[in-house]
């Protein structure tokens, strides 16, 4: 049986919740069942989105609010979501404590360091020396720059065993990035040639990665389908594991407990 993925809803200027261009089918080709889930407000909400689904992704978006990683107003900010800014790191906080398999895109990589504990460069183009150019004009199924993979590492691994290795073509839709040192159990997944971390990982977590480019919108990039594939494998390996256990041949399943009728 598919996976079910939960997908958490962006927010237009309005509040109202939405989905961008490529997350459902970028889910749906890799394997997966994708399905909106709106912010959770609180902890408990959060353990609920777990329960519920066997993947979650936390999607591209605008700029976290700074006050979240301990520093005040920044350079042409977005202002801030408050809804995302809330639940993002309620569910990142729950994702650590399950176990269950995480994908972030974009915002959502910059999250997982700043619900970590790390930092944000507030602009790359004003913050970094000699950045590359990380805002490319449309169209943005075509790549804008490279990065290289950490072959130790779930991406890199199934990238490298299908003899996809040296560096790779990504679009890039971001003027925020992850800023050294990294956050609490963070390793480095990818890095461009200026030397910025492009994604994210934890080792000892069944499947938990992030990127800041958009595989979503270049769906036919390959490394785009490794990471679909590998995250779609996570997540069914991990509703297997939380799937009842089927009585064998020739058992029947244990009665409930409690009064029979007469």
């Amino acid at each position: 049986m598919k996976p079910l993925i939960g997908i958490q809803a962006q927010i237009d200027d309005d509040g109202n919740p939405f989905i961008g261009e490529g997350y459902m089918e970028f889910i749906s080709e890799a394997g997966g069942i994708p399905e909106l889930f709106d912010p959770v407000k609180d902890p408990e909400e959060a353990f609920a989105i777990m329960e519920k689904y066997d993947g979650i992704v936390i999607p591209g978006g605008d700029d976290i609010d700074p006050r979240l990683y301990g520093e005040g107003d920044g350079i042409d900010l977005d202002a801030p979501f408050t809804k995302r800014d809330i639940s993002e790191p309620l569910l990142l906080a729950a994702i650590r404590e399950t176990g269950t398999p995480f994908l972030g895109i974009c915002r959502g990589c910059q999250m997982a360091q700043v619900q970590a504990g790390g930092k944000l460069y507030k602009d790359v183009e004003t913050e970094v020396e000699k950045p590359l150019k990380h805002w490319q004009e449309p169209p943005y199924d075509r790549p804008s720059h490279h990065v290289v993979l950490v072959v130790d590492s779930p991406i890199g691994q199934a990238a490298y065993n299908l003899n996809i290795w040296g560096p790779q073509g990504v679009n890039s839709l971001h003027h925020q990035a992850i800023k050294r040192p990294l956050g609490k159990d963070l390793e480095i997944l990818a890095l461009s040639s200026d030397l910025l971390i492009e994604a994210v990982y934890i080792k000892e977590h069944p499947f938990f990665a992030a990127v800041q480019w958009h595989p979503e919108l270049m769906r036919e990039n390959r490394i785009s389908k490794v990471i679909g594939k590998t995250f779609i494998e996570a997540a069914e390996l991990w509703a297997s594991t939380r799937a009842p256990e089927e009585p064998e041949e020739g058992e029947t399943a244990e009665e409930p407990e409690g009064p029979k009728p007469e």
